[in-house]
């Protein structure tokens, strides 16, 4: 019922796309790289990168499972672990598919919160398998948003709505504690920056 959901609005709107570029020039130069998007932009998503054979981030928790199910259905694949339950178990799997060439896919703010902050682990997955992290995220308007952590946002039916690309982010092998600090903040300003500006389209 999800994944037909996602799919009869999506058919309804009046999409965008913004920056576009960086995802396909990524795709020209490597296997394998991180989409990386806050957790309450993900609704538009699952339907603009269905098929894209990634491997997304996904807790244990039944919510999780929800979102497991419709991905899975929308040609992706997950990796199930959180801070909370199997972290390291699924950061080790994600450095394995992303060697492998695989793309990976994290919202790093999930799966709790707090909303629209960094938590190490896209960070770390990086550095150490020396793959681009991809910001992304997407905007509609009118929309249902939801009183969640996250403040999930739904688009309307026949809403205008925009995917919003960010500049790639290089992240160097063994970083220490100052630079982890530094490409934490800078992923989320890239993040914030281009969230303000997709919501900011789609009420022009």
């Amino acid at each position: 019922m999800g994944s037909t959901f996602i799919t009869c609005i999506f058919k309804t709107l009046k999409l965008y796309k913004i920056n576009y570029h960086y995802e396909l020039d990524l795709e020209k130069k490597y296997k394998s790289f991180i989409y990386a998007f806050w957790h309450g932009r993900q609704f538009l998503l699952v339907q603009t990168h269905k098929n894209k054979k990634a491997y997304i981030l996904v807790s244990h928790s039944k919510d999780g499972e929800y979102i497991h199910q419709v991905l899975i259905r929308k040609g992706n694949y997950t990796v199930r672990g959180s801070s909370s339950r199997g972290g390291p178990e699924a950061f080790d799997k994600m450095v394995e598919l992303a060697k492998q060439g695989h793309k990976i896919a994290i919202t790093p703010d999930g799966p709790r919160g707090p909303a629209q902050t960094v938590a190490p682990g896209v960070i770390f997955l990086a550095s150490k398998t020396q793959i681009p992290i991809l910001p992304l995220t997407t905007s509609a308007y009118p929309n249902w948003t939801l009183n969640s952590w996250d403040n999930f946002l739904i688009p309307k039916p026949f809403a205008k709505a925009v995917v919003y690309w960010g500049k790639p982010i290089f992240i160097p092998p063994n970083i220490n504690e100052k630079q982890f600090l530094f490409y934490k903040n800078l992923l989320k300003q890239n993040l914030d920056e281009i969230t303000k500006k997709a919501d900011e389209f789609v009420r022009s």
